[in-house]
């Protein structure tokens, strides 16, 4: 089953559209604050014209980019999972390497917490029944074999 792509709001190509005639603009003002006025002596209306030229760019790169931020979500979504195919067998192994040392922090944790508060426990020894690994005295089942102890 083909998936539809979802239309984007005409916001975005309004964005699009308003943020490009700023930048046009703008570099169109800072240009002619060169060529119009360069001849002439009036300091105040070509700096005036490089001013709001530059910041109708600024604008317009601004807004410009709020168009394309569905695009850019897209490419970064698209970019992270081809990092994570291309990196799968790396990615596999460090999270097998990370539940293993949880697993064994996990089990020296306990053992110690079990130590702690196992006064009476202490050198008592009961060996499973079915496989004969020794096991702890208050193990209901064996942890090589799995049977239930009685």
């Amino acid at each position: 089953m083909k998936k539809e792509n979802p239309k984007l709001p005409k916001t975005y190509l309004i964005l699009k559209i308003i943020g490009g005639l700023l930048l046009a603009t703008g570099i169109l003002l800072f240009i002619l604050s060169f060529v119009i006025f360069n001849q002439s002596g009036e300091e105040a209306s070509r700096m005036g014209m490089r001013f709001g030229g530059t910041c109708a760019f600024i604008i317009g790169i601004f807004i410009t980019f709020c168009g394309f931020i569905p695009n850019v979500s897209k490419l970064n979504v698209k970019t992270t999972k081809y990092i994570m195919n291309q990196n799968q067998d790396d990615l596999t192994d460090i999270s097998t390497m990370q539940g293993e040392i949880s697993a064994q922090g996990t089990s020296k944790v306990a053992q110690a917490i079990k130590e702690v508060f196992d006064k009476d426990g202490e050198g008592k020894t009961k060996y499973c029944k079915y496989c004969g690994k020794e096991i702890d005295y208050d193990a209901i089942y064996c942890d090589r074999c799995g049977k239930k102890q009685e």
